[in-house]
C-alpha cells in the first residue's frame, strides 16, 4: 500500500512539472510573437 501511494505521488508531481513546462513554453511563444510585432512596427 505504501508503494502504491508513493507511485501516485510521483505521478502527480510529474503531471505538475509537465503542466508548468507547457505554461512556460506558452509564455515563451507569446513573448516571441509580441517581440515580432514590435519588430514589424519598428520597420
Amino acid at each position: 500500500e505504501n508503494l502504491g501511494s508513493q507511485i501516485v505521488e510521483f505521478e502527480v508531481s510529474a503531471n505538475q512539472e509537465r503542466l508548468q513546462r507547457t505554461e512556460k513554453e506558452q509564455m515563451l511563444i507569446q513573448k516571441k510573437s509580441s517581440l515580432k510585432q514590435c519588430m514589424t512596427r519598428l520597420w
